[in-house]
C-alpha cells in the first residue's frame, strides 16, 4: 500500500541495490558510481565474459541473459554494437568445439577469432535426467566437468587480452631462484609460489586475508634481473566463502601456463592470481562487519565496512609488491 501519499516511493535499500547494479549501470539507468558514468569509451576499455547455469539457485542464467542483454544494446551511431555478443548453450557450442557433446570440451581446440567480444554461456542441460541433476547439472557450480571449464575458459578468455604477456616455458623457481634481496614478505613464499598474508588497509584499517598465486618461475633470478612483469587476475570468491577455497584454482591455472606439449602461442599466458577475502570480519568492538559477506561493496551505514575502498588498497598493495604489469599499448591485426 505504501506510505500512503499518492505516489511510489523507492525503499533506500532498493535505490542502493540499483545504482550499483552492472544492469543498469550498462543502461546508464545509474550514473552516480565510483568510476563515472559507463560511457561508450568506458564500455570500450572492458572486455566480459560471462556464464550461468540454467538451472542455477540464484537464477544466475537469467541474470546472464540480462546482463548480455544490456550489454548487446549499447550501439554505435551505425546502429552496429559497440561489442559484438551471443548466447552459447554450452561449452560445446563454442567456437572450434564439438556441437552435442560438452564433456569433448577443450581449451586447446578453441578458435578464438571466431568468439565474440562479450560471450554469454548457458551450460547445463535443459532435458537432463534426475541423475545428470544430481550430479550438478546445469546448478550453481555445476558438475565437476562445468566447473572446470568455466575456470579454465574465463582465464584463457582473460590471457587473449594480454598480447605482450610472458608465454615462455619456465624452469622449476628452485633450481634457479633470486635470493639476494628482500621484500617486505621475503623471499621463501616467493620461491614457492604463493604467498599469504593479512592486509591492513592503510586508509580504511580494515584487516583481511589475501592469498597471491604467483606464476611459474616468478622468482627465477633471471626473471627477477631481467625485470619480467606480470598481469593480474583479482579472484573475488562467493558469499560465505574464504579466499582459500580458491586455491585449488592455483594448481588447475599453473598446469596450463608450463604445460611443455604446448606451444608459446597456445600455453596459457602467465599471471599472478590474487584471491581477496570478502568475509565479514568481527570488529575491535566485538561486532562483525555485517552478515556472510558484502559483495565487494562499501556499506551504506553508518560506520559500515568499506570493502571497495579496501579492495582499491589491495590492488595498490600488489602493485608495490609484486611484478605487475603495467597499462601497456599493443597492435591487434584483425
Amino acid at each position: 500500500m505504501g506510505e500512503g501519499d499518492g505516489k511510489f516511493t523507492m525503499s533506500h535499500g532498493l535505490q542502493r541495490f540499483y545504482a550499483v547494479d552492472p544492469h543498469w549501470i550498462l543502461h546508464q539507468w545509474s550514473t552516480d558510481i565510483p568510476g563515472g558514468p559507463m560511457t561508450d569509451s568506458e564500455f570500450l576499455r572492458i572486455s566480459t565474459w560471462a556464464d550461468g547455469g540454467v538451472r542455477d539457485a540464484f537464477n544466475l542464467g537469467v541474470v546472464g541473459n540480462h546482463l548480455e542483454g544490456a550489454i548487446a544494446s549499447r550501439l554505435k551511431s551505425d546502429g552496429t554494437q559497440l561489442h559484438s555478443t551471443a548466447y552459447y548453450n554450452g561449452f560445446d557450442k563454442l567456437p572450434g568445439q564439438v556441437p552435442g557433446n560438452e564433456n569433448a570440451f577443450t581449451i586447446y581446440n578453441m578458435t578464438w577469432a571466431d568468439l565474440v567480444e562479450a560471450p554469454y554461456i548457458r551450460y547445463g542441460t535443459l532435458d537432463a535426467t534426475p541423475a545428470m541433476i544430481a550430479a550438478g547439472d546445469g546448478q550453481h557450480v555445476g558438475t565437476a566437468a562445468q566447473a572446470i571449464d568455466r575456470v579454465i575458459s574465463s582465464l584463457f578468455f582473460a590471457a587473449q587480452q594480454w598480447t605482450d604477456a610472458d608465454h615462455t616455458l619456465s624452469m622449476v623457481t628452485a633450481e634457479g631462484p633470486e635470493t639476494s634481496t628482500k621484500n617486505v614478505l621475503g623471499k621463501a613464499c616467493e620461491i614457492a609460489g604463493s604467498c599469504t598474508t593479512n592486509f591492513t588497509g592503510p586508509v580504511t584499517g580494515r584487516t583481511g586475508p589475501i592469498v597471491v598465486g604467483l606464476p611459474p618461475g616468478y622468482a627465477l633470478a633471471d626473471n627477477v634481473k631481467r625485470d619480467v612483469r606480470y598481469p593480474v587476475v583479482f579472484a573475488l570468491h562467493g558469499y560465505g566463502m574464504t579466499p582459500q577455497d580458491f586455491q585449488a584454482l592455483a594448481i588447475a591455472s599453473t598446469n596450463f601456463m608450463n604445460d611443455a606439449s604446448k606451444s608459446s602461442a597456445t600455453r596459457l599466458a602467465k599471471f599472478i592470481m590474487v584471491y581477496v577475502d570478502g568475509r565479514c570480519r568481527v570488529q575491535e568492538d566485538g561486532w562483525p562487519e555485517c552478515i556472510l559477506g558484502t559483495f565487494w561493496l562499501d556499506s551504506d551505514r553508518p560506520n559500515g565496512v568499506r570493502m571497495d575502498a579496501w579492495f582499491d588498497e589491495v590492488v595498490t598493495y600488489i602493485d608495490q609488491n609484486y611484478r605487475t604489469m603495467p597499462a601497456s599499448d599493443v597492435d591487434i591485426l584483425e
